[in-house]
């Protein structure tokens, strides 16, 4: 994640350049490219921390992940409601936009490679874990930013962790085109509670997770 103490993903949209090539690889892959049709209202976004940082910040993703045969094309798709600001929490308590369907409110879209195996042909349980708390982060994240201009008290600044990742394998992940997706359950005070999985093609779900951030106090916990 970025360093929510000083820098927001909102903050980059317009700032930093959507990977074109990465929209236009998912544009060939029928599964991804459903997720880039406009009727979902899911526009791409920089994916921030797949840009190089100056202090040394999100190596693992712009660096470590980020080649031929680990993760060569990625792409992060935010819910348009939560870009523009305009994310509607369906009660008092921050609560996920009313409706029991599964309605993500951010998604990636990631092509794995064969050097991510953990058992051959089998992507590491732990890259996909990583992989579900850097999309819900980032979920965390936008959602932050609507709670702050509807409530104006300033709180996303303040930075987020994870408190925890609770992981269910449903299946094996093999190289491949899948889709990342986050939304949020509920919110109680400085506590986000969300759920995130991982899908493949025809909509086979292979990892979910139930995960909890909480944002800090004064920059601190």
């Amino acid at each position: 994640m970025p360093d929510l103490q000083s820098a927001r993903l909102l903050d980059f949209i317009g700032k930093i350049p959507v990977d074109q090539d990465a929209i236009d690889f998912f544009s060939t892959v029928p599964h991804a490219k459903a997720y880039l049709d406009s009727s979902r209202d899911l526009l791409p976004v920089p994916f921030y921390s797949r840009s190089p940082k100056v202090d040394g910040a999100d190596t693992f993703f712009a660096e470590t992940i980020k080649s031929r045969d680990t993760i060569p094309h990625a792409l992060l798709l935010l819910r348009g409601a939560i870009a523009r600001l305009e994310y509607k929490f369906d009660d008092d308590n921050g609560n996920g936009a009313a409706g029991s369907s599964w309605q993500p409110d951010t998604v990636s879209l990631f092509q794995l490679g064969n050097k991510l195996n953990g058992y051959r042909d089998t992507t590491h349980g732990g890259l996909l874990a990583s992989l579900l708390d850097e999309v819900v982060g980032f979920n965390v994240d936008g959602l932050c930013s609507c709670a702050e201009a509807q409530d104006g008290n300033g709180q996303s600044r303040n930075r987020l962790y994870t408190a925890y990742l609770n992981t269910t394998y449903r299946r094996p992940v093999s190289p491949g085109v899948y889709a990342v997706e986050s939304r949020l359950v509920r919110r109680d005070g400085r506590k986000w509670f969300l759920q995130g999985r991982i899908v493949g093609a025809e909509g086979a779900v292979y990892t979910e997770a139930e995960v909890l951030y909480i944002q800090s106090r004064d920059s601190v916990l």
